[in-house]
């Protein structure tokens, strides 16, 4: 069937139209010909239920009045009146068949109903992945790893994956989580630039980038301080710092970690004089008297990039990122308390 106009046009037409505007009205706020207004609503009566069923979601109703509604000219009583249109709404003004529609409440027989709740529980256990997905892992060797692999590359721009390998059942269930979220007030969570996922994960991709270029920065300072490249700790007999030197100095600045930990000088191996700061070794030396500039070098730089520009713009960055994810993480402990995931999708037995 034709379709007389874009989606928002039609939910347009659809939310004045269910306000009682009349066909006048709809098309002097709309700016649109009243040929328009009349064919939409022809179609909002005529296509297929669930098409136009699925086009009114609380999320999408709402979505369509702060982007394009509250610009129009239209009294502000009417755009109150328009925020508290439900779905069932909207389509029991338009569809003679929407009772009828919703006396189709399926009914299960035991096997059935078993398939219904084991279909919720497959999607709580990919809520509960997601709510440690949130939890984002950022630590210095996460960082260290992926800024290895990104070695002699000028441009970093690293994604965080969220959905790493998942199986052909796994990708069905997520597709069935979608559209509940899509179909329920909560479709913000999966489609909200400005609050949801697609927020959250611009922030976090943006974070990530930049503590890699922190730690490379940090290491390229360490290394020109004490003239020797970063080593892996699990190196025989290298001299000058190691990673440790350096992601000490990045947890503490950003996570006010290892701050105030002693610094002791131990006999290493192979002749060796060993500096720890705390748990682990954060130099090696040949001489023990250049262990002292070591550990001068270590309380520099912690000092130093305590202060940075660089580091004070990841900490914003993360107080962003933490409060985003709350906000979601929020609604997801909800679902799993209540053990119900709300709206609706395609599978057989979801009801």
């Amino acid at each position: 069937m034709y379709i007389p106009g874009s989606w928002e046009e039609i939910r347009l037409v659809g939310i004045l139209r269910a306000l009682q505007k009349t066909h006048d009205e709809t098309s002097e706020i709309l700016k649109m010909q009243k040929l328009r207004v009349g064919n939409i609503e022809k179609w909002l009566r005529e296509a297929l239920f669930d098409q136009v069923e699925a086009l009114f979601t609380i999320y999408s109703i709402q979505k369509v009045i702060d982007d394009a509604l509250v610009n129009k000219e239209i009294d502000p009583q009417d755009l109150a009146r328009a925020a508290r249109l439900t779905p069932e709404d909207i389509l029991e003004h338009f569809r003679q068949d929407y009772y009828l529609h919703k006396k189709l409440i399926k009914t299960y027989n035991e096997a059935e109903s078993t398939l219904h709740q084991e279909h919720h529980q497959s999607m709580l256990t990919l809520i509960e992945r997601l709510i440690i997905d949130l939890k984002a892992d950022l630590s210095s060797p996460y960082i260290r790893k992926l800024k290895d692999s990104k070695k002699g590359n000028r441009d970093i721009e690293v994604d965080y994956v969220l959905k790493p390998n998942e199986n052909t059942e796994v990708q069905i269930v997520r597709q069935y989580l979608n559209r509940h979220f899509n179909s329920s007030r909560y479709g913000w969570v999966m489609n909200d630039k400005e609050r949801g996922m697609i927020k959250w994960t611009r922030i976090v991709n943006d974070e990530l980038n930049r503590r890699i270029i922190l730690l490379r920065s940090i290491d390229r300072e360490a290394t020109r301080k004490t003239g020797f490249p970063i080593n892996n700790p699990n190196s025989t007999g290298y001299i000058g710092p190691s990673y440790w030197f350096c992601e000490s100095i990045f947890d503490s600045v950003l996570e006010n970690l290892y701050l105030d930990l002693d610094y002791r000088v131990e006999s290493a191996e192979n002749r060796l004089f060993g500096l720890r700061y705390g748990p682990a070794f954060i130099a090696q030396t040949e001489r023990k008297e250049k262990v002292l500039e070591y550990k001068d070098y270590h309380k520099q730089l912690m000092a130093r990039y305590e202060k940075s520009k660089m580091v004070k713009a990841i900490k914003r960055i993360k107080k962003e990122r933490n409060s985003t994810a709350e906000e979601i993480d929020e609604i997801l402990q909800k679902f799993l308390v209540d053990k119900y995931v709300p709206g609706k999708c395609n599978y057989e037995f979801c009801g």
